[in-house]
């Protein structure tokens, strides 16, 4: 009500309806509403493109914004296409160490790891590690996420003993983002199976299975992968009821899914 009359009073090119629609888009995404969120957000671009400058920050804003939704719903290539413009032009107007370019970083390196460039993304996080802990200082969650990514970049690398500093880097002591919490527990599970400790490494994903089970922090997508993790582990221990058993529960999982398919439905043969 409030975007629709302020663009009658305004006119549907006002600069500023631009941010209202990323602020919709954002709504949308929150709510895994993730077709209302690429609509918000094209539109945002859009208007951007028609009345600002190529170099303007709501510009890049509207990028960066396509770019997290697109790495929502695993569509690395798109997604890393819209952070690639997103970064040329925060680094334009706002310079390439500001937070917000930092940020955009951090995304680059998820698209990058999605799509199976490791080096790259190792590169990314850690050049995104740096800007955060700068800018936003080492207790903020997208400072730990970084360091999160390096440590899942080390492993994917098979230096494990980089794993282990990354890990309890972004993961260590008592003030652990809660929003972090699952995945840090995925992580080392994850880490434990790498290693060759499977009955850890089940536990450790029968662990964050549970923690994106229910509540605010409910995952349908990483419960699955963590399932399945719990599935290769029992496997690997020779306790083939008990994996599938853990298969049936990411089956499950899947189907709560909104929006997307998540990859993690070609390694459970649904």
């Amino acid at each position: 009500m409030a975007l629709s009359l302020r663009s009658k009073v305004q006119g549907i090119e006002d600069p500023g309806r631009a941010a209202w629609l990323i602020d919709l888009g954002n709504v949308a995404l929150a709510e895994g509403k993730f077709d209302e969120a690429i609509e918000s957000f094209d539109g945002a671009l859009a208007l951007a493109e028609a009345t600002l400058t190529a170099s303007h920050p709501a510009r890049a804003a509207s990028l960066a914004a396509l770019g997290r939704v697109h790495l929502r719903r695993e569509e690395y290539g798109p997604a890393r296409e819209a952070l690639l413009a997103a970064k040329s032009g925060l680094e334009g107007s706002l310079g390439a160490e500001h937070p917000r370019t930092a940020m955009v970083l951090l995304g680059l390196a998820n698209a990058d790891e999605g799509l199976g460039n490791v080096v790259a993304a190792e590169a990314g996080y850690a050049r995104a590690a740096d800007l955060l802990g700068v800018t936003l200082g080492r207790a903020h969650v997208a400072y730990r996420r970084a360091l999160l990514g390096q440590a899942r970049s080390a492993r994917l690398s098979d230096r494990l003993e980089d794993t282990v500093e990354w890990l309890t880097r972004a993961c260590g002591g008592p003030a652990v983002p809660a929003s972090l919490q699952g995945a840090c527990v995925l992580e080392r599970a994850e880490f434990e199976f790498t290693a060759g400790r499977f009955d850890d490494a089940a536990s450790g994903f029968t662990n964050a299975a549970a923690r994106f089970e229910t509540g605010a922090l409910a995952d349908p997508a990483r419960r699955a992968q963590a399932l399945l993790g719990v599935a290769r582990s029992q496997r690997a221990l020779g306790r083939n009821d008990e994996a599938a058993r853990a298969l049936d529960g990411a089956r499950t999982a899947v189907q709560q899914v909104k929006g997307y398919v998540p990859n993690v439905l070609s390694l459970i043969h649904i």
